[in-house]
């Protein structure tokens, strides 16, 4: 089956500010079950994101839906991409999150990875303009607001960097996380392949 991997974010209130927090849920027309990053959903100022992720879904029709809680929530953002070649089970490597203002953005992972053939993927949002992926990473899926995603496939282990860079300078919110290929641990297992992508948004 595939894995279908979903990133979310949402502002607090209409002026993206303030301390608070949310909690983020996925579902499909399918009846599969998501199960979110381990340290997540990531909050910041003004924001909070996480990230989500099925795995074995069939091969079929299916419409994504993102769901917020603990509070009134604005500018939900729900990014929906499938891959072929993750792992069947505990497909989490490792996470992280970070925040920052500027041109460029440097999301690193709270713990080095321990399987040698990871997803690395990176959801960023921020209140302006769309970013630009890292080196060596895969454009996702871009949508409107200064939200966008990307990935990269690695081969060793250790601690997993995600940049993006941003004109002009801005704020900016993401988190990072390593997913498992399957065959980890093999010596040359195939990447993880991206099938389908697509953005939603409230």
């Amino acid at each position: 089956g595939h894995a279908i991997m979903v990133s979310t974010s949402a502002c607090y209130n209409s002026n993206c500010s303030g301390s608070s927090s949310r909690s983020f849920s996925v579902s499909d027309t399918q009846g599969n079950t998501y199960a979110c990053t381990p340290n997540g959903p990531f909050g910041f100022t003004g924001v909070a994101l996480n990230t989500c992720a099925t795995l074995n879904s069939a091969a079929a029709a299916d419409t994504v839906t993102c769901s917020c809680s603990g509070g009134t929530c604005y500018y939900l953002q729900c990014y929906v991409s499938e891959w072929f070649g993750l792992a069947s089970s505990n497909v989490y490597d490792a996470d992280g999150s970070n925040t920052g203002t500027g041109t460029s953005a440097s999301i690193s992972t709270s713990s080095p990875t321990t399987n040698a053939t990871d997803l690395v993927y990176s959801y960023a949002t921020s209140f302006t303009n769309n970013g630009s992926p890292g080196t060596g990473y895969q454009l996702v899926n871009t949508g409107s607001g200064g939200n966008i995603d990307e990935a990269k496939s690695v081969n060793s282990t250790g601690t997993q960097t995600a940049t993006w860079t941003f004109s002009p300078s801005q704020t900016w919110f993401s988190d990072v996380v390593a997913f498992k290929a399957a065959g980890g641990g093999g010596s040359s297992p195939p990447p993880p392949t991206l099938m389908l992508q697509g953005v939603g948004d409230d």
